[in-house]
């Protein structure tokens, strides 16, 4: 968890507090780390700006733009607590081109900006909310309440926050009520289709309000878990290429924007509210997808009359295969063609063998560029596609082509654990390491090591950049240390749902391996220190089990949880004070 003063500041003491605005205190309640302990943005990478969180729970910043007075900052900056407000989780947004990226953070007293804040060219928020560069906190959009959010949300209700180009999304807590009902929330710059709120698809948005994205019946789009998505203006045009994707508990995946594909073979189109994707078959309430991902767009170029790419989708099974879906004209869909794809197909590791071994993906998602991917395999292998530039897919040259997956320039002698694509730059952290390796354009601090010149690089740096020990990290090559405690509720009422089970992160762990009792289900979270679970029939008692693992081996020992399965009581019955009370059926 982070914490920070909020409070108006004369700009003598601006660097003083944007040091301590999201510096991350780790062994605080497990809602505040919630981007620690996600699968997803431990780094996040704009264009030439990247934020990271650090395995000590603070918060690093560092690149084009993110210094004091709007200057380049050359190294993180690592941020001290101070003050009662709590930041609680942050990332960035912007264009595809130098010096657009703009910060979002949001902490118990609301959101904050940071950056950017000229909305022509691909700021997060519009210059009426964050009339600053400086850290700020926004201004109440329409639609929202003092902290910046959507009516009724407080920051404690809010599961992640997703920036893009001119777009801001938020997830809430998953539950059984409003606000912690897995809604998803939309303030944009762009146009209607953004908003998922059934607008007109090419309407431009003309005042961004807080929208709640909705399904084609006008309900709410609830029980979401993840949700991504990307945009890119057309050139020569006033509207954009978008596509959003939300993954729901049960394994249902939905889709809205101006160009979605649905996975049913149906042309590319318009969707102003969330539709219901149609998945690969291995997919089911029982096999939730791991990851999803969207991306899109090619180098921005003001008024270019470059045909920009339409968006791509990628989704990564437990199983280790990962499916794309959408425009491949950059090769982004990883199949070894450059034919669109109306239906899902695999990521293949050769022309004629597919992946059965991703552990974890990034795409190219915040900025308005430059349709790519990486992919980190369960062996540590770090594998690039799609359009490069500047070098970013390490793959030994910096012209802008495209290329089918393969490994990575400069990453082969070592161990990824996972990947950042960033909108020009790919960033990966390996097995006993406190740096981290970069590859593409270094400009302006995009690398956080003191260098100011501009360089493209086409291999891997592993050796050159900040000791920064990233979340997630290995800092030596031993095994994980054994699990502690699970903490769940025991017992739980016959088939319910959402049931949480989880331990305290992992000294040394990559990875972690949850096993549940039969008839029980693990719907999501499966490789991480939380997972929720479905429980089973009466009399399907059993034990809840976990351990760690990394590349070099698993932990000792497994920590284990008894769980048991209460029965449905008759209408009329008494129990003592206390006990687990399930409703008859």
């Amino acid at each position: 968890m982070f914490r920070a003063s909020i409070k108006t500041i004369n700009k003598r003491y601006f660097q003083r507090l944007l040091f301590a605005f999201i510096s991350i205190l780790f062994f605080l309640p497990q809602q505040s780390q919630a981007q620690c302990n996600s699968i997803y943005d431990r780094i996040v990478s704009g264009y030439h700006s990247t934020l990271a969180v650090k395995t000590d729970g603070k918060i690093a910043l560092w690149g084009e733009n993110l210094g004091f007075g709007f200057v380049n900052q050359l190294t993180p900056w690592e941020l001290d607590p101070l003050g009662s407000a709590t930041a609680i989780m942050g990332t960035v947004g912007g264009g595809s081109d130098g010096g657009y990226d703009q910060v979002i953070v949001l902490t118990s007293d609301g959101l904050y900006a940071l950056g950017y804040n000229t909305g022509e060219y691909g700021s997060v928020l519009p210059t009426n909310l964050t009339p600053s560069t400086n850290f700020q906190k926004i201004t109440q959009p329409l639609g929202g309440n003092s902290y910046g959010l959507p009516i009724g949300i407080v920051p404690d209700d809010v599961a992640s926050i997703f920036a893009t180009y001119k777009t801001l999304l938020i997830v809430t807590k998953n539950g059984s009520t409003f606000p912690r009902n897995g809604s998803v929330w939309v303030i944009t710059q762009t146009n209607q289709a953004v908003e998922g709120n059934g607008g007109v698809a090419n309407t431009n948005v003309t005042s961004p309000s807080w929208k709640q994205v909705t399904n084609n019946s006008g309900t709410a789009l609830t029980n979401i878990i993840a949700a991504r998505g990307q945009i890119s203006p057309i050139p020569s045009s006033s509207q954009y290429y978008s596509a959003f994707m939300a993954l729901a508990a049960n394994g249902d995946v939905f889709t809205w924007g101006n160009t979605t594909y649905l996975g049913n073979e149906t042309n590319v189109g318009a969707n102003s509210y969330a539709t219901k994707m149609v998945l690969p078959l291995e997919f089911s309430a029982s096999n939730v997808p791991k990851m999803i991902g969207v991306t899109g767009g090619t180098k921005f170029v003001i008024n270019s009359t470059t045909a920009y790419a339409k968006n791509t989708y990628y989704l990564l099974s437990n199983s280790g295969r990962l499916y794309t879906l959408g425009d491949n004209s950059k090769k982004q869909c990883g199949d070894f063609s450059t034919d669109e794809r109306k239906s899902w197909v695999s990521v293949k590791s050769s022309n004629s063998t597919d992946f059965t071994n991703i552990n974890f993906i990034s795409v190219q998602e915040h900025t308005s560029g430059i349709p790519c991917a990486s992919a980190v395999t369960s062996d540590g292998k770090l594998y690039t596609w799609g359009e490069d530039n500047g070098g970013m897919l390490a793959r030994g040259t910096t012209l802008t082509q495209s290329y089918d997956p393969g490994v990575a320039l400069g990453s082969g002698g070592s161990t990824a654990l996972f990947s950042e694509m960033g909108g020009h730059t790919l960033i990966y952290l390996k097995m006993g390491s406190e740096r981290f390796c970069y590859v593409g354009h270094k400009s302006r601090g995009s690398m956080g090591d003191n260098k100011t010149y501009d360089e493209d690089l086409t291999s891997f740096d592993c050796d050159n950049g900040p000791i920064i020990s990233i979340c997630g990290s290995v800092s030596a090559l031993v095994v994980p240390s054994d699990p502690g405690v699970i903490t769940g509720p025991t017992p739980v009422c016959p088939a319910t749902t959402g049931h949480i089970y989880s331990i305290n992160p992992v000294a040394n762990a990559a990875t972690y391996v949850w096993s549940v009792p039969t008839g029980w289900t693990i719907t999501a979270g499966q490789g991480t220190n939380s997972i929720t679970v479905t429980g089973g029939s009466f009399g399907q008692n059993g034990i809840i089990s976990v351990y760690a693992r990394n590349s070099i081996g698993r932990s000792n020992a497994e920590s284990t949880l008894a769980v048991t399965v209460s029965e449905r009581p008759s209408p009329t019955f008494l129990t003592q004070a206390g006990a687990t009370i399930c409703a008859s059926a």
